[in-house]
């Protein structure tokens, strides 16, 4: 199994996550999960491409930090997560990401200046990408799929998969 779905699944999504590894797709959206889900996720599934954790409460800053997805997470969905800068930065430095939606995410405007100063390119040409972020008044250039209204948040099957990443 290489895409997994498993959005608004109501109670605890499995903590084996040894059931994962060889995913390069995973939809966690609107669950229960937390940090200790999001460490064993990173240490066991070394495949994983795309990661959708929105709308996952239980997730924090500190999660994101200790998590270790460098090298092989290049898409990760944060938007209306209680996270900040830090895991924005984090996600593009540590895991390497090229697209991170940060919609109905707070990022202080510190961490705004931050991220502008240390990602210079958001701003002039949109990569890496980090939908959802405003600076100076102006929005980044480039727009996620699940923020242009595809559906990927109920059928991540569907041809707007994010194994390509460059044809949204």
């Amino acid at each position: 199994m290489l895409l997994l779905n498993l959005s608004g699944t109501k109670g605890l999504v499995s903590e084996n996550v040894t059931a994962f590894v060889h995913l390069h797709e995973l939809n966690v959206s609107e669950t229960s999960i937390d940090n200790h889900f999001l460490i064993q996720l990173s240490l066991f599934c070394h495949r994983l491409y795309c990661l959708n954790i929105s709308r996952c409460f239980n997730v924090t800053n500190e999660g994101i930090l200790q998590a270790s997805f460098s090298g092989c997470l290049a898409v990760i969905n944060m938007s209306h997560c209680l996270l900040g800068g830090e895991s924005v930065i984090h996600a593009i430095r540590e895991y390497q990401c090229t697209l991170v939606c940060v919609k109905g995410m707070y990022i202080t405007p510190n961490l705004a200046d931050t991220i502008a100063t240390l990602f210079p390119d958001i701003l002039e040409i949109g990569i890496p990408i980090i939908c959802g972020f405003f600076f100076a008044g102006s929005s980044c250039l480039n727009i996620c799929g699940w923020c242009r209204g595809n559906d990927v948040t109920t059928n991540l099957l569907s041809h707007d998969s994010w194994l390509d990443p460059y044809d949204f």
